[in-house]
This record gives C-alpha cells, structure tokens and sequence, in this order.
C-alpha cells in the first residue's frame, strides 16, 4: 500500500499553496501524466513479473482493492493538513521548538559537563598506552644485531633495479 501511497501523494504535491483542487491543469502536464502511467505500470508490473528479484507475491484483487483505498485516503488527509491555517501553526511551532530548547540546553550542559573528564581520562590512557608502545618498540631496538636474524636471511636475494627516465626525474 505505501507504493499506491506515493502515487496519489504526487497528486497531493502538485500544489505547493492550500487551494484545495489538487487536479486543477493536470491534463496540460504530460509530463506528470507520463510519470505517473510509468510509476503505476511499474508498480503492477513488479508484483506480478519481478516477484523473485523483488522478493514479493502476486496479490489478489481484493488486497489491490485494499491498497488503493488506503491509498486513496492521502487525498482527504491532504485536504484536512491545507485547512489548517499556515500562521498560526507557525507560532505554536516556534514556540515548541524554543521551549524544548529552554529545556535541552542545560541539559546538555550537564553531559558536557561530565563527558569533559572522561575524554580527558581517554586521552590520558590513549597517551600511556603509546608511551608503553614507545618503550616497547626502543627495548626491542636494544637487542643486538646478533640475537637478530638479518635481513638478507629473511628473505632470499631479490635484485634490486631501479630505473629512471628523464620523464619520470623532470616530474620529481
């Protein structure tokens, strides 16, 4: 139903002020006419030919029936939403939005208030576990190069060849 839902809420968005009748022009605009007929063909065409590769049944002519008629309810819900009057829901909104503010500023004063000693806590541990890392990496360089297999007998002898070109050294 939320397929049919899009459809007739195209309808709805036709009209950007509150005038009431969505259809008025509609047969002038082919455009809109050809993206819907596209949108509605696809719609059927997807429950009855793309059932696997949409992971979908075929429906019956019943639940056709109940999805358009929920469908057809965005219609009349449209109308109620253009006959609330614009201005005064601003003014109610507005002050919504400023009380939750009152009321969710010193509250996120509080977490920021708490969250700043526990980053620090973060940073420090971050910081100790690197020194330790530092520590770690110089004792291992502190062995001697005779407890340590060489490079060479880790690995076979592969021939190293650079080349240059005098391309290659200009963009250098």
């Amino acid at each position: 139903s939320t397929q049919s839902t899009w459809v007739f809420n195209e309808f709805n968005n036709r009209r950007l002020d509150n005038k009431l009748n969505i259809f008025e022009g509609m047969h002038r605009n082919f455009w809109f006419i050809g993206i819907n007929c596209i949108m509605v063909g696809g719609q059927v065409l997807i429950i009855y030919v793309g059932g696997a590769a949409f992971s979908v049944r075929e429906i019956t002519a019943m639940q056709w029936g109940v999805c358009i008629a929920l469908a057809i309810g965005s219609l009349p819900w449209a109308v109620v939403l253009r006959l609330i009057p614009d201005k005064p829901v601003g003014i109610i909104l507005d002050a919504v939005t400023t009380a939750i503010g009152f009321v969710v500023k010193p509250i996120g004063r509080v977490f920021a208030a708490i969250g700043r000693p526990i980053k620090r806590l973060m940073r420090r541990r971050n910081n100790k576990d690197k020194d330790a890392e530092d520590s770690e990496a110089k004792s291992l360089d502190e062995y001697s190069s005779e407890e340590r297999i060489s490079d060479e007998e880790q690995r076979p002898g592969v021939p190293q060849v650079m080349i240059t070109t005098p391309m290659y050294s200009a963009l250098i």
